[in-house]
């Protein structure tokens, strides 16, 4: 009887390990290949310019200011922390030094660096 309670536990546990795992991997590949449109940066007026992106279970909202045609903040206006405020920090960073979203992901963050690469360029095309 307790061998047969020790069996369910663990195979509940099992099945619970692998829906984890397979719910957390629904839309990986379609995030990794998320294309990143360039945007004109001289077609963008002085301005802050919010944002959003969804997909699957990456989400991000930003606000972005721009003054002369440059990108000069980039604030996520929904709370980030752990891993994704590294990530979006590094970004940020990328973004600014290069007036661009054409930058490289963070390693081994590239689903969550293109959601919010997105949420930029949803902000800056906005029309």
């Amino acid at each position: 009887m307790k061998k047969r309670k020790s069996l369910i536990i663990l195979a509940i546990v099992v099945v619970v390990i692998i829906s984890f795992f397979l719910l957390g991997s629904i839309g990986k590949k379609e995030m990794m290949e998320l294309e990143i449109d360039s945007v004109d940066m001289t077609q963008v007026e002085d301005g802050i310019y919010a944002g959003s992106f969804s997909g699957f279970r990456w989400n991000d909202t930003v606000e972005v200011t721009v003054l002369d045609h440059k990108i000069v903040d980039i604030v996520s206006v929904e709370p980030i922390s752990g891993g994704k405020e590294t990530t979006v920090g590094i970004l940020v960073e990328r973004i600014m030094e290069n007036q661009s979203l054409q930058v490289d992901t963070v390693s081994k963050a590239t689903a969550t660096s293109n959601g919010f690469l997105k949420a930029v360029e949803n902000a800056l095309m906005e029309e």
